[in-house]
């Protein structure tokens, strides 16, 4: 071969290279702006976690205070503010899903939590043919509820949605009947 048939290959070459780096730098950058999308939405979505939670714990709180009938409580919503975002959580309704009797050996007399249970418990024991008595219904149900909390968005619009149910299990009086 000689010369003048290989003078015009140098640039056509160069420039078919050039495209192929081209090329590769731009999907670098998309790549990379993907990889980027994808880690702020997994924080978006852990602080909305977290907001939700922090919802729940708060419902809770209230739960557990003396004098409160948890299915009274009804339907709430409160602001979260998590990582500079304020994420609007609706609590509730929270709903029962189970009632059993609370059997007179589950309760200690000795803890003033289950004194109201006891109620007239001791009147008519009854032995099994060992000597034991036969546990017997007391003044309480045991009540198995079911909490909800929701995050339909934030303060940034950006379109995370996250629901999350907690059971909680509360004794109350027989008189407060869930079902």
């Amino acid at each position: 071969m000689n010369s003048r048939q290989q003078q015009g290959a140098t640039l056509p070459v160069s420039l078919i290279m050039l495209v192929v780096v081209t090329l590769l730098v731009v999907y670098s950058l998309r790549a990379g702006n993907t990889n980027l999308r994808i880690a702020g939405n997994t924080q978006v979505q852990a602080e909305a976690n977290a907001s939700a939670q922090q919802a729940l714990e708060q419902e809770l709180a209230i739960v557990i205070q003396p004098a409160t009938v948890i299915g009274s409580l009804g339907t709430s919503a409160m602001n979260i503010s998590s990582g500079g975002v304020t994420y609007t959580a609706v609590v509730g309704p929270d709903k029962c899903i189970m009632q059993t009797l609370v059997m007179s050996d589950e309760l200690d007399t000795g803890k003033a939590e289950d004194q109201p249970c006891v109620g007239e418990l001791g009147k008519d024991t009854q032995f099994d043919k060992d000597g034991k008595p036969i546990p017997q219904p007391t003044e309480c149900l045991k009540q198995l509820w079911e909490v909800k909390a929701q995050i339909t968005g934030d303060s940034t619009n950006s379109g995370v949605s996250v629901t999350q149910v907690q059971g909680i299990s509360v004794r109350v009086p027989s008189k407060d009947s869930c079902l």
